[in-house]
């Protein structure tokens, strides 16, 4: 029996934040048969370039999180954001 494997990338603004959210991506399909990508209202272009990303391979599905003001959210924040990206994945196992 073959089990598929989810994983997923949280960011916003990785481009002006000089995140490397292409090779963290690319770092999971090897191994996984759906990668989510969840961007949090990015305004640098982020986003695009992860719709791109998307076109490419199709399994890689871009999200978004509503980005709040973090420091008004509870300190849970950072939890509830992961949860929300990994609530996404259809594979059997993340």
């Amino acid at each position: 029996m073959s089990l598929s494997l989810g994983g997923f990338v949280c960011c916003r603004n990785a481009i002006s934040l000089d995140y490397c959210v292409e090779i963290a991506v690319q770092s999971l399909l090897p191994v996984c048969s759906e990668v989510i990508v969840c961007d949090s209202d990015s305004n640098d272009g982020t986003t695009e370039l992860l719709h791109q990303m998307a076109r490419q391979d199709s399994r890689v599905r871009v999200i978004n999180w509503p980005w709040t003001d973090p420091q008004a959210r509870s300190h849970h924040a950072w939890v509830e954001w992961l949860n929300f990206a990994r609530q996404h994945l259809t594979t059997d196992c993340q």
